[in-house]
């Protein structure tokens, strides 16, 4: 609790570790990809600040916060695509495309809104219930084995500013339920 600011208002510091698997179809990738496959783990620390409505045994609280992330043991791997017209896809972009990608080990953004109930069973003991709705943006970069004269082949191929640095965004929604005594 802050209580020099208000009794109401408090700050709040946790600890999260999550592992991201995500194998999908992308509609904006270029035409000599079909997938894409990514899975990363990181480690956050959220840091909210809310506000709690007292109540007699049930108690609201709404809160908003960042939650600064380190990502690391990231892939980023694009799956190329066996439909279409390949035989004009040179060697090198193929070699290209079937290279790997990574995650950056900072994630932009992470911000996040929460809803919160807590009712109190007796003084000492309560059961809470927070409802967490998250959005980050991270960024798909090249792997460093790369050369310039690659990337530049398979960006002139593919006719597009960057193929290969992607921004995506993850979106979540997250239930906590727990005890407090």
């Amino acid at each position: 609790p802050l209580k020099l600011i208000n009794e109401r208002i408090s700050f709040q510091v946790e600890l999260i570790y999550n592992n991201l698997k995500y194998n999908q179809g992308f509609n904006n990738l270029p035409n000599i990809y079909s997938d894409i496959f990514l899975s990363s783990e990181l480690v956050s620390i959220p840091l909210s600040l809310r506000y709690t409505l007292p109540m007699n045994k049930v108690t609201a609280s709404i809160g908003i916060g960042k939650a600064p992330a380190y990502i690391f043991n990231s892939k980023a791997n694009t799956i190329p695509s066996t439909s279409g017209n390949n035989s004009a896809i040179s060697y090198v972009e193929f070699e290209y495309r079937e290279k790997g990608f990574f995650i950056h080990h900072t994630q932009k953004e992470g911000w996040f809104f929460e809803l919160g109930v807590d009712y109190k069973a007796s003084p000492k003991f309560s059961i809470f219930s927070n409802f967490r709705v998250q959005s980050n943006l991270n960024l798909i970069i090249e792997e460093e084995n790369y050369t310039n004269y690659r990337f530049y082949i398979a960006e002139k191929m593919n006719k597009i500013v960057n193929p290969h640095r992607n921004i995506y965004r993850t979106n979540s929604a997250t239930l906590f339920l727990g005890i407090k005594f």
